[in-house]
């Protein structure tokens, strides 16, 4: 998964943000052999042993390279809490919505012309063989051969083309717009309408320019140590970082004035973090896990205290506000119980591999959950003791209902695991249809065509069902739909919406700030929505106003108080014609360490609300403790809310991460705003063409897949003697909000765990450190690196599980100069035993019962 730009819109800082480069499709063929399909298994392939047979080819599936000259982008293998679930489609970032490819692998030449063979997940429904068992898809997307020194390209159409021989210090240019520089760095991408983006490198191979695809110039700075400084964006705004002795940034200037300070502890987490918007406070345990957050905005704290088991879940969670949520587990947590406020309000079971089977609420109904063999939701529903089934007038129902069976959905699936029909007892049967390059393409609700798009060469939508003209410019900024236009600023921010409507011209402005986070928008009539956020991104105050008599006069404010990267309190106070204001303060659950909502209470009347979502974590419907249905959502394509029936409650998330603000029209996704009308973001990635060619699109064109992209993994670096000399765990184990620890001799993804144990031990040796320093301490000095499932509670009790690093750690370690007999793996056959690595083998994740059988077997002190 690209990583997110430490600082919200800013560009990616060069050397800071290794990420994949999408270099364009997917390729054709199918298994040579197996159950891989029936094409060739030669250049894109498959020989699988454990996919289906419906391999087909094709995709707009997405190879990688490193950025400024590093390893390629690691992907966020360490999937699903402790029990390794998987992503289907393209996987999406839900904190800020972008699609990540995942490159694997292969082949690491030697020399100053670093070739590599690559590997990528992509939408692209394709079963292949990874050696993970059913249920993993994916496509090659692009490949370089080596041959005598010669490269060969396979690209999207499943031609090759041949650089033919390249000599080392040589630049070469091949077809469709390929440019490797002569030192093997990329300098040039073309997309599929021809655009080119271009990156300008100095001597030491550092990007110090980017031409985008629409013309933005983005430029940046270096110190002595090749740390990024400042950067400029297309408006020409500069943004500059201060960094400590260690490379860290602690501070933040903005052309605008604001300014960010981060104070950090002695290992480098941030324990205070301010800007305009506020102060926000961290406390930390001795394992680096938040324990207490304060965050004052407008003068006015609110703290939100933690409490941990042994094994890293939380147990407790109260704030200053009254709140307090228990999580009650039995030893193997195959059983928790949730206690909110003081009462019982659901008890949870979850199956051998860690997913909620049933969820038993306070009032007596039941939500239970069924799963495929590929680990895909199949069917849910809520379940009252002695309630009738209902009998819904249309023949969808057929098959769904069981006894006692007050609302359920059935879910089926392509062969290649994207969302094919959804059958409820609320609703009418609903049917998903797909292009070659699994980008969604129909909605038929009983049968009925209701939305149908089509896509250009660069993914950009054409809604056929609108009828509507459609017109793009360079970069893939949307210009008109129909007789809305669209206008943009030169850093690729919406600025203005113009749109017909009975007549009238109606006129939308979107001002932004310096950070790229949008502060303020104007609707037409005449109301203004502010928006404040805390230095990462978190949205923590919204203000509307009306305009009357010359004067804004304040509507609304909402504060919003964050337990981490999940929301907990929903502050709403309405201004009355007397000023008085009447306040609601709506308190949220979410799954622990995921993104995707358990429940919601309003203080108005107490009644905790339970949410439904599908495979995606997008919300379908919400139920009381008794089982009554509070509404239930029906969405377009791309999210938006159609009705919401019955209204005894409401809710604005939609799409796993986004949260609907009903005066915009948008979705706040952390990073960016989502417009679900058009199904595109409103201002360009942030960390530019490492999240994909087309810097406006969402989860690829398929907004039905399904993604689990939290983790948890430890490593520790050991001298020739055995002793550790430093740790390092993958920056989703916190829990909390993850600043980025950087330094310029480690090239990897810093939120692996492997990545943060290299840092802390580079921060040791102290500045001026460079990887081949490191290098030499591994291979000369006898230093080895272990990584092990589960947390630094786990490793110290003697719970120790090992894992192969995963592929863009591989990449890392090779970049680096570290050899693989000094990084340590498990056996082929037995996950439990430690030994030196291969060199090639790669992450694969341990199911929940190892898991608890290997704490079981520390609690023993076995």
């Amino acid at each position: 998964m690209p990583r997110t730009a430490p600082v919200p819109n800013i560009p990616a800082i060069p050397g800071m943000n290794p990420g994949v480069f999408v270099m364009g499709g997917g390729g054709g063929g199918g298994g040579g052999s197996g159950k891989g399909g029936r094409g060739s298994g030669d250049g894109q392939g498959a020989n699988g042993h454990s996919g289906g047979d419906g391999a087909e080819g094709g995709g707009h599936g997405a190879g990688a390279c490193g950025q400024g000259g590093t390893a390629s982008g690691c992907p966020n293998h360490h999937a699903g809490s402790d029990n390794g679930q998987i992503s289907r489609g393209d996987p999406v970032d839900v904190v800020t919505g972008r699609v990540f490819t995942e490159p694997v692998l292969d082949l690491d030449l030697p020399g100053p012309f670093p070739l590599r063979v690559e590997r990528t997940y992509s939408s692209r429904g394709i079963d292949r063989d990874m050696g993970l068992g059913p249920g993993w898809s994916w496509t090659l997307a692009w490949q370089l051969h080596e041959g005598r020194r010669g490269v060969r390209v396979l690209s999207h159409d499943g031609l090759a083309y041949n650089f033919g021989s390249v000599d080392d210090g040589t630049a070469t240019l091949g077809e469709r717009g390929w440019l490797l520089h002569r030192e093997g760095w990329l300098t040039r991408v073309v997309n599929g309408r021809g655009q080119e983006h271009r990156l300008v490198r100095d001597a030491r191979g550092l990007v110090i320019e980017e031409v985008t695809f629409d013309g933005r110039r983005l430029r940046y700075g270096y110190d002595k140590m090749a740390r990024c400084v400042s950067v400029i964006n297309g408006l020409g705004e500069r943004t500059e970082y201060t960094r400590d002795a260690m490379g860290r940034i602690i501070g933040i200037v903005y052309a605008d004035g604001a300014e960010v300070s981060l104070i950090r502890n002695a290992f480098g987490d941030v324990i205070e973090a301010s800007n305009d918007a506020g102060c926000f406070i961290f406390e930390r345990n001795a394992v680096g896990w938040i324990t207490s957050e304060v965050q004052v905005v407008d003068g006015d704290s609110v703290r939100v205290d933690r409490q941990y088991r042994l094994t890293g879940e939380i147990e407790r969670r109260r704030t200053s506000l009254g709140h307090e949520a228990e999580w009650r587990g039995d030893a193997d947590h195959a059983t928790v119980e949730l206690v909110l406020d003081g009462a019982r309000e659901a008890t949870s079971q979850y199956d051998a591999m860690g997913r909620e089977s049933a969820r038993e609420l306070g009032g007596g109904a039941e939500i239970r959950r069924e799963f495929d063999g590929a680990g895909r939701l199949k069917k849910h529903g809520v379940f009252v003791r002695g309630a009738a089934t209902p009998t819904p007038g249309q023949p969808d129902w057929v098959g769904i209902e069981d006894a006692g069976a007050v609302y359920a959905s059935v879910f089926g699936y392509t062969p290649s695991g994207l969302l094919a029909e959804e059958r409820s007892s609320h609703a009418p049967a609903r049917a998903f249809g797909y292009d070659s390059c699994s980008r969604l393409t129909e909605l038929l609700e009983a049968g009925r065509m209701v939305e149908s798009a089509s896509y250009d060469d660069n993914g950009n939508a054409f809604r056929q069902s609108l009828a509507l003209d459609h017109e793009y410019s360079d970069g893939d900024r949307l210009e008109r739909v129909g007789a809305t236009n669209y206008r943009w600023d030169d850093d690729g921010r919406l600025i203005e919406k113009r749109e017909r409507r009975g007549g009238k011209t109606l006129v939308t402005h979107y001002h932004w700030s310096a950070a790229g986070t949008l502060s303020a928008v104007l609707l037409p009539d005449g109301r203004v929505v502010s928006f404040a956020y805390d230095p990462f991104a978190r949205r923590v105050h919204k203000q509307v106003a009306r305009r009357e008599g010359g004067r804004l006069r304040i509507a609304s404010t909402t504060r919003y108080v964050w337990d981490g990267k999940a929301l907990v309190h929903e502050i709403r106070r309405n201004y009355g014609d007397a000023g008085e204001p009447r306040t609601e303060v709506r308190t949220y659950v979410f799954e622990q360490g995921r993104t995707v909502p358990v429940a919601h209470r309003d203080s108005s009347d107490g009644t905790w609300w339970h949410y439904l979502t599908d495979d995606s974590g997008a919300v379908e419907a919400l139920v009381d403790g008794r089982g009554r249905l509070g509404c239930r959502l029906s969405r377009t394509f791309w999210g938006h809310v159609l009705a919401a029936q019955p209204s005894a409650t409401s809710t604005p998330l939609r799409y796993r991460g986004q949260w609907a603000d009903e005066e915009t029209g948008l979705s706040y996704n952390r990073h960016r705003y989502f417009d679900p009308q058009v199904g595109r973001y409103i201002s360009a990635d942030p960390i530019g063409i490492a999240g994909g060619l087309n810097v406006f699109t969402y989860a690829g064109n398929c907004p039905t897949s399904a993604v689990d992209v939290e983790g948890l993994m430890f490593s520790v670096i050991k001298d020739g003697n055995g002793n550790v000399v430093a740790r390092g765990h993958n920056l989703a184990e916190g829990g909390g909000v993850a600043q980025g620890s950087e330094h310029a001799a480690v090239p990897g993804r810093s939120s692996c765990a492997e990545t943060t144990a290299l840092t802390n031990l580079a921060n040791g040796i102290g500045p001026g450190t460079t990887s081949a320093d490191i290098a030499r301490l591994f291979n000369e000095k006898g230093y080895t690196i272990e990584t092990y499932e589960g947390n630094e509670r786990d490793y110290d009790r003697g719970v120790r599980i090992p894992a192969n690093p995963c592929s863009g750690c591989a990449a890392m370690f090779n970049d680096m100069g570290i050899e693989p007999g000094q990084v340590q793996g498990h056996a082929p056959r037995r996950k439990n035993r430690l030994r030196p690595w291969d060199g090639h083998s790669t992450y694969e994740p341990t199911s929940k019962n190892q898991m608890r059988d290997a704490r079981r077997r520390g609690r023993r002190g076995r």
